[in-house]
């Protein structure tokens, strides 16, 4: 999805620099498989696509799934650095040297148990070996944290009820006539994806505004 990369362009940005531009770097410390910056982003994108492909299901609502937890990292992100950004759902107050990279990881995380509950196990290995990896001191790491957790139980809030978990062909019947789509040889399959035109958007609050007109 375009709005996963959007986001993530954004905490990248963000965590590579801090407020009018200075970059952001925390005291070094010896950690093992540290990763830091943008590189946490990329770390958990691909940990949520494994989960999705583990549960299994449609890859499309594994797409919305990470796009939460995108947004939740950015609100994250931005609240440490305080960014000049507007946030998705929150911008928890932040203690001064706290670790982008922790409350990154900790708003995915919380993301993640929420979305693959079954995963949990494997969630929580990922976490502690991600956090275990941040190349910050305990207490920026643990101020991190306490910021990241906030930030992502925000924007779950914010997509209760969002029908992302909606049966793939609830409320959907294939339509006929010019312009409707309907099954094709030779498989005569299902559409794959019905349920995302139930989905709340996430940029925009009316998508009716970029249809043509009838």
């Amino acid at each position: 999805m375009k709005r996963t990369l959007f986001f993530g362009i954004l905490v990248a940005l963000l965590m590579t620099n801090g407020p009018n531009g200075r970059l952001t770097a925390q005291a070094p410390v010896t950690t093992v498989s540290a990763l830091t910056g943008p590189a946490v982003l990329d770390d958990w994108g691909n940990r949520f696509t494994s989960l999705g492909a583990s549960v299994p299901e449609n890859a499309l609502r594994t797409q919305v799934r990470t796009t939460i937890a995108q947004m939740a990292m950015f609100d994250a992100v931005n609240a440490v650095l305080d960014g000049p950004y507007r946030p998705f759902a929150s911008k928890p107050v932040s203690v001064l040297g706290a670790s982008p990279e922790a409350a990154a990881i900790r708003a995915a995380y919380i993301v993640a148990l929420k979305e693959f509950p079954t995963k949990t196990a494997t969630i929580h290995s990922a976490y502690n070996t991600s956090i275990a990896g941040v190349p910050a001191r305990p207490e920026a790491i643990a101020n991190g944290i306490v910021v990241g957790e906030v930030a992502a139980n925000a924007v779950l809030a914010a997509r209760v009820g969002d029908h992302r978990n909606d049966p793939e062909l609830e409320g959907y019947t294939p339509g006929s006539g010019p312009g409707g789509w309907i099954p094709t040889p030779p498989a005569f399959a299902n559409p794959q994806t019905p349920f995302l035109q139930f989905l709340t958007p996430f940029g925009y609050d009316d998508p009716t505004r970029f249809r043509p007109d009838a």
